[in-house]
């Protein structure tokens, strides 16, 4: 019996971590929909008191949204020029150079290494390739150069996985569609993900990033700040270019799954900020769970599933059957970071070891540490992480690390990241497994494991 199989075995009796982390999914997507519709009534309420009475535009958005959308933007002559002379002219040229096995409607066989990682990296590369291929060839080149546009290249162009496009376009090429379809959506994903990072490693105060300095320390705060912007303007022009190719309603299904994509990571953000900025400390997993949740999981995981489902099915899906597979994927491969972190190699892994302590991050590790240790080591504890990260001493760096060891707090760790791992095979047997065998069903599925056991 391999390792999937036995994760797969454990998930069947729910350990309480997946069952806490079900419960935090539906309290989050509950109050997400609440606080839309709240938001939804006060935006009618505003309308009708300057009116009198709702817009007709207003009904047909409280009726139905989308509709809303077709009447804007349906216009053929708007479409044809504004966003025809948008059209990325490489995309067809780009699938060359994707091996045929990879090509759209190939599902003839492909070489798969005999290490079930091989094959997770051997898809992974060529979807990260094409999509990186696609983003260089979409940021502009114009003026100004230096301080902007030369800049925008410099954490795309690092090493990385590209899990978020790999995840979006396996995804969708598994629910039938095909690469050229999702290919501006994946090229989104991968912009919006290099602006959060530069911007938290400016909010985080880090040094390192794949291998390099960060871009803050390299070209100014204030550089930094702004090509982060740009990146984010930039992929929404990208996810507006849709509408050629899959039309405004989908289009429109696109956008609001990003624009809930980057709500939810900037929230996450904040409570994690938060912790530090305030120094809170008595911190459970559960708000561990519920911070990665928003933090990481949906735009790491969830989304790109589901924005790969909608184009590969063009809207015929109910993505909700994403979440749970996605948030335990997402929460899994989160604490493995933080593991890596704190103990991998840093040729491998690119960013600064022990960076999560030098900064104050209450990761999961660190979080059983303080709920474990003495009143007099939780005191210590509290000093330290209230410490500014220029005062913090290396002997007191070395101190956590001791804790750490002492209370077997990785190992804990690397526990509840297979507890989820287990969870989200059992969920993938709801999300994927009525889909025909395919290579990319395959990668999605092994996947799974693969963040885990990663080293970077």
């Amino acid at each position: 019996m391999d390792q999937l199989d036995k994760l797969k075995d454990s998930a069947e009796t729910t350990s309480n971590v997946v069952q806490m982390a079900a419960s935090i999914l539906e309290e989050e997507v509950a109050a997400d929909m609440a606080a839309a519709k709240l938001v939804e009534e006060r935006f009618i309420k505003v309308s009708e008191s300057h009116s009198g009475k709702p817009h007709g535009v207003i009904q047909r958005f409280r009726r139905n949204r989308h509709e809303l959308v077709d009447i804007l933007l349906g216009r053929s002559d708007f479409l044809e020029t504004k966003l025809v002379r948008n059209e990325n002219a490489t995309v067809k040229a780009l699938l060359a150079l994707l091996p045929q096995r990879f090509r759209r409607d190939s599902r003839g066989p492909v070489d798969i290494p005999l290490d079930k990682f091989g094959f997770v990296e051997t898809i992974l590369d060529n979807y990260k390739n094409v999509t990186m291929e696609a983003l260089l060839a979409s940021l502009p080149d114009k003026a100004p150069r230096l301080h902007l546009y030369n800049l925008l290249p410099s954490y795309p162009k690092r090493p990385g996985k590209g899990f978020r496009p790999g995840l979006c376009i396996a995804t969708c090429r598994a629910f039938g569609g095909d690469i050229q379809s999702v290919l501006r959506s994946a090229v989104a994903i991968e912009m919006f993900h290099n602006a959060f990072l530069i911007h938290d490693d400016i909010e985080d105060g880090s040094e390192y990033r794949r291998g390099e300095r960060t871009l803050h320390t390299k070209d100014g705060m204030g550089i930094a700040v702004n090509v982060g912007d740009a990146m984010n303007v930039l992929s929404i022009n990208t996810l507006m270019q849709n509408i050629t190719s899959l039309g405004p309603r989908l289009t429109w299904q696109i956008l609001e799954e990003i624009e809930h994509m980057a709500h939810q990571s900037v929230e996450g953000q904040a409570i994690e900020l938060g912790w530090v900025r305030d120094n809170i400390c008595d911190l459970s997993t559960e708000d561990y769970l519920r911070m990665t949740l928003k933090k990481t999981c949906w735009y790491t995981c969830i989304h790109p599933c589901r924005i790969g489902a909608l184009i590969g099915t063009r809207g015929d899906i109910d993505l909700e059957r994403f979440n749970h597979f996605g948030y335990y994927m997402g929460a899994a491969f989160q604490i493995q970071d933080d593991i890596l972190n704190l103990v991998g190699d840093r040729d491998k892994y690119g960013k600064e070891i022990g960076g999560d302590i030098w900064e104050g991050k209450r990761t999961m590790v660190l979080i059983h540490v303080i709920n474990n240790c003495t009143e007099d080591e939780k005191e210590r504890m509290r000093l330290f992480l209230s410490t500014p990260r220029k005062q913090r001493l290396h002997k007191d760096v070395r101190w956590v690390y001791q804790l750490i060891s002492k209370y077997d707090s990785i190992e804990f760790s690397r526990k509840i990241a297979r507890q989820l791992a287990a969870g989200a095979l059992r969920e993938f047997s709801v999300a994927y497994s009525a889909l025909p065998k395919s290579h990319d069903k395959l990668f999605i599925k092994n996947i799974v494991l693969y963040m885990i056991e990663r080293e970077l």
